[in-house]
């Protein structure tokens, strides 16, 4: 029969009911509705705060340090890694972080969450989000 893994190993965050918690979906373009419909399930369980952003450019490794180490070794659109986007890396650290430290500060009630898109982010794309406020 062979090694079965168990139902509760093979949930992700959007099989989940309700987070009840701000929530910060910052995602490569694969993740849209219309490229990967299995997100879409989160946003109609949720009843707290939540954004899924998208970032024009990236994909999957784009969030990991790979793009970091293809800019540096100069290899940009010249390698054979299939999950790494347009995007400068140093942007994209950029763009992670403002998100990643706005978030933080928003669910903590020190500063306002981000208008999107904005000048700063133009590369930031809403896709989906509540309209409830913290």
């Amino acid at each position: 029969m062979g090694y079965q893994i168990p139902p509760v190993l093979c949930r992700l965050f959007f099989d989940l009911p309700d987070a009840k918690k701000p929530f910060l979906m910052l995602a490569g373009v694969e993740h849209t509705p219309a490229v990967d419909p299995s997100w879409s399930p989160f946003s109609t369980n949720e009843s707290g705060w939540y954004q899924w952003l998208n970032v024009t450019g990236s994909s999957h490794q784009n969030f990991a340090d790979l793009d970091d180490w293809v800019d540096l070794h100069g290899l940009k659109n010249k390698t054979i890694t299939l999950l790494l986007g347009t995007v400068w890396a140093p942007r994209m650290n950029y763009i992670v972080k403002m998100f990643v430290e706005t978030f933080f500060g928003f669910v903590l009630g020190e500063e306002q969450w981000l208008k999107i898109p904005n000048e700063a982010s133009p590369e930031v794309v809403y896709i989906n989000g509540s309209a409830y406020t913290l």
